[in-house]
């Protein structure tokens, strides 16, 4: 298994890419560092060779209040090899995204 921390921006970034295997996306929290504001987060699967934008997003404008983390664990997202998962946040800086993979 693999942890990865990100803060994110006001541009989609990379949260994870999957590299020469299949991996899953085992759980995802979104945690609102922000000490006062909703701050809203758009969460993107991206398959190899495309972009972060509205034709590949998961989740949009999920409102999450100061101090709150929003949890991401239903469904396990399979990426294969060049697949990578991508987020934003309305207010930069203030969203700490965490996931947890595992090679499948």
């Amino acid at each position: 298994m693999a942890l990865k921390n990100t803060t994110l921006g006001e541009a989609a970034a990379s949260l994870y890419t999957s590299i020469d295997s299949v991996n899953a996306v085992i759980v995802a929290y979104f945690c609102n560092t922000h000490p006062t504001d909703t701050v809203q987060f758009t969460v993107y699967a991206v398959p190899s060779g495309s972009a972060a934008d509205m034709t590949t997003v998961i989740y949009n404008d999920v409102n999450l209040t100061s101090g709150d983390t929003y949890v991401l664990d239903t469904e396990r997202l399979i990426l294969d090899n060049g697949d990578g998962l991508y987020a934003s946040a309305s207010i930069g800086e203030s969203i700490i995204a965490t996931i947890n993979t595992i090679e499948v």
